[in-house]
């Protein structure tokens, strides 16, 4: 049945989702944490994230509440750029401290 389908593509695509998001995040934690750190810096950046993630959800549904489902995709493109730009600002950081680096 296609509800059943669409449950399971969305299964299969949070699986990779989610896979990477924490590969990347235990990774940048590592590397920009250190050793000592990489708790506090994954804990930082997964409630950023988390907090990020209910704004995004109160003013998107705003914005579809007064003008439809079809600008959704519109409202997020510019800040899909913004990230972007700030990873390109990162690209090829390297951590300033030598106990950096966990893994």
């Amino acid at each position: 049945s296609m509800p059943a389908m669409a449950a399971a593509l969305v299964g299969f695509s949070c699986m990779w989702i989610f896979g990477v998001h924490g590969m990347l995040s235990g990774t940048a934690s590592a590397d920009f944490g250190g050793k000592k750190a990489a708790a506090t810096v994954t804990g930082i950046l997964d409630g950023v994230q988390y907090v990020a993630s209910g704004f995004t959800g109160f003013g998107l549904g705003l914005i579809i509440d007064r003008y439809g489902w079809g600008v959704w995709t519109y409202t997020i493109i510019p800040f899909s750029f913004i990230g972007g730009l700030l990873m390109l600002t990162i690209w090829n950081a390297k951590p300033k401290n030598k106990d950096a680096g966990g893994h």
